[in-house]
């Protein structure tokens, strides 16, 4: 039945998304909301609250119902100030939710007039929570990349190399896969890396005009990675290896990039897999894709279907993948194939997938922190011995 969630939770929506973005910055993120959706954002979606040493600074207006009613522009501004006698930020962002969204709140104009009362960088990002985290996270891009070209301020701008673009826990990016990311690249001989996401995201944006190489590591990364090759040329790669023969491969590809030298072909497999011939990954565009090139690379493997549980680039579809967003699409879409030997996805999709052998692949931005502390690394050799010890 259409519309009926017994085993899926809500998807990451879009002010997650901007909020898990903003997490480690110097930054005041204010949600427009009741109180719950900046609670669902930091408690059931961002694995980084459990430590309490990294506080994000992310605050709730508490729209009462005759707020809704009266206005909201008077009380955000007020709250926005006294919040500044106690808390200090490089910049604010104010957050929509569902009840900003119906009252036609304009995020533009109460941004503005918010930066004019207390003389900070102020932001207004119209997020629903009717989309999805992805939608959110280039909202928020866009927006400040628009801020960093054509305004004037005080912030220095962060020089780097090479810019990783999308490095948020909600695409599986938590500090042990960011660092096997920074070696890699330092393996390439570059020292002078910046990740978003991670702190300083107005100095970083300041600064990636002069940028050798963008890493688009997520949906929103690509997104802007391409809007930027666009804007200053800068080239770019997708995504990250998994299993040790994309590794080499991604290390050829760096180099020739960051020299500007003609990249090395796309490595295929020298054999096919006659123990397996079928396999189905659910999950989200980028991560689902590099598991995919492993296995058809490194394992041999004929047919790797995805089911795209966020919508993907036009890059990432094949011609037998699919889209669902509901547990109905995916039931129908599964039972409409022939069977498959192995299904890797979150294991909240198990449910829907009757019958066949099934490997956990926690996606954050579907389950939350259910199953973040099962999450294994998959970068690089880790990728083997994540895929070997499930297939083998």
């Amino acid at each position: 039945m259409k519309g009926l969630y017994r085993s899926f939770p809500a998807f990451a929506p879009d002010y997650t998304g901007v909020s898990s973005f903003l997490f480690a910055e110097n930054a005041l993120t204010i949600f427009l909301d009741p109180h719950g959706c900046n609670g669902q954002s930091l408690y059931y979606m961002d694995p980084r609250f459990e430590d309490f040493g990294k506080m994000p600074k992310s605050f709730s207006c508490g729209i009462r119902e005759k707020d809704a009613v009266f206005g909201l522009d008077t009380l955000v501004e007020k709250k926005t100030v006294k919040l500044l006698e106690y808390v200090s930020g490089d910049y604010i962002v104010l957050l929509g939710t569902p009840v900003p969204a119906m009252l036609g709140v304009d995020f533009k104009a109460l941004s503005e007039k918010i930066q004019r009362l207390t003389n900070i960088p102020a932001f207004g990002i119209p997020t629903t929570g009717l989309c999805f985290y992805d939608d959110g996270q280039k909202l928020l891009l866009n927006c400040i990349l628009d801020w960093a070209e054509s305004t004037g301020n005080n912030f220095e701008s962060e020089r780097a190399d090479v810019h990783i673009i999308g490095a948020t826990p909600l695409d599986g990016w938590d500090y042990t896969s960011i660092n096997d990311y920074l070696s890699l690249l330092r393996d390439c001989g570059i020292t002078n890396i910046s990740c978003w996401g991670q702190g300083g995201l107005l100095q970083k944006a300041k600064g990636v005009k002069n940028s050798k190489l963008n890493i688009a590591v997520s949906s929103p990364g690509l997104y802007i990675a391409q809007r930027l090759e666009q804007s200053y040329g800068t080239p770019y790669i997708l995504g990250f290896p998994i299993g040790t023969q994309m590794e080499t491969y991604y290390k050829s590809l760096i180099k020739a990039k960051i020299n500007a030298q003609t990249p090395p072909s796309n490595p295929e497999s020298a054999f096919v897999n006659k123990d397996i011939g079928r396999v189905l990954i659910l999950g989200d565009p980028i991560n689902s894709c590099m598991l995919r090139s492993c296995l058809q690379l490194q394992f041999g493997i004929p047919k790797v279907d995805i089911g795209f549980c966020f919508f993907p680039p036009s890059i990432c579809m094949q011609t037998d993948d699919f889209i669902f967003t509901e547990e109905y699409e995916l039931n129908q879409a599964v039972s409409e194939r022939p069977e498959y030997d192995f299904v890797i996805g979150d294991p909240l999709f198990q449910s829907s997938i009757s019958g066949k052998k099934y490997i956990d692949y926690p996606n954050i931005a579907v389950s939350g922190r259910l199953y973040a502390r099962e999450m294994e690394r998959t970068f690089g050799k880790w990728g083997n011995i994540f895929l070997e010890k499930h297939l083998i």
